[in-house]
């Protein structure tokens, strides 16, 4: 049994709208746990639920054994902590210092451990140098450390991160990433996001959530499988590009003097001296989601 089970759980919003449909899954201790999906795909419902600020409308959800339906937000919030996709959802204290503090108080905590975790927290943020600085004159990637360290401080069981990583520059991505190395030595990490490049060398199980459901679930290497010999990389004539382009998924291009290099997910070789290439998730990700990138005009 794991420490967090969905069993055959689906979420309907007041208008009608179902988010999630039939998702069961788990995760057991230790583990470090990717949701990926499209914007709408469900990720946001399904991560609220695991610490109670949404109830299933079908199906069971057990925390460390208890059903999510019989304890309030406020009692889950002891074991899972939740970090908002914003930060000013949850930025309340006019410094920094008092925003971390604000969690081990609450807690009941001494003020020696109030202090030693507050610390703790805003060390591993990179924050030891703002703590009395008001958060909202900080930058949103700030903010986004601030949220993260007010709730490591209250030291969860479980972390849950909401698209943690939009809106961060490539180095603050990183530092995330090695906090993320660190806290998953000890708990439970949940990262709901679309950015699938941050996660592909720091979960365990990845998620692949589209339209309410889990398309596909399981450790990275064997997720790849999928899009095994389907990754090229090949070289298209300037004057024969916009007709490849429209009709290829493309990963990323690059252009040359007289051809445009290109990275083709196709489940056969897309034109003469292509070559097959290791996949990544991002290639999976492609290889699923193409045709809503493309209507979101984020495509390629």
């Amino acid at each position: 049994m794991g420490i967090i089970e969905f069993k055959d759980v689906s979420f309907q919003y007041p208008n009608g709208f179902s988010a999630v449909e039939n998702v069961s899954f788990e995760i057991n201790e230790g583990e470090a746990i990717a949701i990926i999906g499209q914007n709408g795909a469900g990720k946001t419902t399904t991560v609220k639920m695991i610490n109670g600020l949404l109830k299933p409308t079908h199906g069971t959800v057990l925390i460390d054994g208890m059903d999510t339906k019989d304890y309030t937000t406020a009692q889950l919030s002891k074991i899972a902590g939740y970090v908002f996709q914003n930060p000013d959802d949850q930025i309340f204290h006019n410094n920094v210092e008092d925003e971390i503090r604000f969690g081990p108080k609450k807690q009941g905590l001494s003020e020696e451990e109030i202090v030693k975790k507050t610390e703790w927290a805003a060390k591993l943020c990179g924050l030891s140098e703002q703590m009395q600085e008001n958060p909202y004159n900080l930058p949103l990637s700030i903010r986004k450390f601030v949220s993260i360290a007010s709730v490591l401080a209250m030291d969860d069981k479980i972390l849950i991160l909401d698209e943690p990583t939009a809106g961060l520059d490539p180095k603050e991505r990183a530092y995330f990433r090695n906090i993320i190395a660190e806290m998953s030595k000890d708990k439970i990490i949940i990262i709901s996001t679309h950015i699938v490049s941050d996660i592909e060398y720091i979960s365990d199980q990845v998620l692949i959530m589209k339209k309410g459901k889990f398309i596909l679930q399981g450790p990275a290497d064997e997720l790849l499988k999928e899009v095994k010999n389907e990754v090229w990389s090949c070289r298209v004539p300037n004057n024969q590009w916009s007709n490849f382009e429209r009709t290829h998924c493309i990963a990323n291009s690059h252009v040359m003097k007289e051809v445009i290099e290109a990275r083709v997910i196709s489940a056969s070789s897309p034109i003469e001296g292509a070559i097959t290439v290791e996949p990544t998730l991002e290639d999976l990700y492609l290889k699923f989601f193409s045709d809503e990138i493309q209507e979101e005009g984020e495509c390629i």
